[in-house]
C-alpha cells in the first residue's frame, strides 16, 4: 500500500514539473545567439541566471512592455526588440517581494546584457534585481557556469 501510495506522488511530482525548450550551442538557432549581435534592423536584450542565484529551481518572469518573458533557472535567453523605449519588470515570486523596474531605450545594432538576480530573505520580502553587464562578462559566466540557452524570443 505505502509503495503504491509513493509511486502514484512521485509520478504526480514528475508529471507536474515544467521543462523548458533549450538550444544546443551547435544548432543554428545556437550559433546565432553565440554572436552576442543585434538583428538586422533591431536590438538584442539578453538576459541571463547563474548558477548562484536564489530560487534556482523557478520559473522567473520578465516582463518587456507587459509581454511576459520566462526565464529558466541557470540559462540565458536572447530577446530580440525592435528600436524604442521598454519597460522592464523584474517579477518576483514572494507575495510583497519588490519588483526591479528598468526603462531601456535601444536603437537599431544595439546589444544589452542584463543579469536577472532574484533574492530570498528571511522574515522579510526578496525582491529581484536587473543588473547591467558587459557582454564580456556574459560570455565568461554563460562559459565558467555551463548556462543553458534558451530559444529566442522577439517583442
Amino acid at each position: 500500500m505505502f509503495r503504491s501510495v509513493f509511486v502514484v506522488v512521485l509520478l504526480s511530482l514528475v508529471v507536474g514539473c515544467t521543462t523548458f525548450e533549450t538550444v544546443k550551442p551547435d544548432s543554428v538557432e545556437g550559433m546565432e545567439i553565440l554572436k552576442f549581435e543585434a538583428p538586422a534592423n533591431g536590438a538584442a536584450l539578453y538576459v541571463y541566471r547563474d548558477r548562484g542565484s536564489h530560487y534556482g529551481g523557478f520559473e522567473m518572469i520578465l516582463d518587456v512592455n507587459e509581454v511576459e518573458v520566462s526565464l529558466a533557472p541557470s540559462c540565458f535567453k536572447r530577446v530580440e526588440l525592435s528600436p524604442g523605449s521598454y519597460r522592464l519588470n523584474a517579477n518576483h515570486p514572494d507575495l510583497l517581494g519588490g519588483e526591479q523596474k528598468l526603462e531601456l531605450v535601444v536603437a537599431v545594432g544595439d546589444v544589452r546584457v542584463l543579469e536577472f538576480k532574484p533574492i530570498s530573505r528571511f522574515a522579510i520580502p526578496g525582491e529581484s534585481k536587473l543588473i547591467p553587464r558587459t557582454v564580456e562578462e556574459a560570455r565568461a559566466a554563460i562559459s565558467a557556469q555551463t548556462l543553458c540557452m534558451q530559444s529566442t524570443s522577439r517583442i
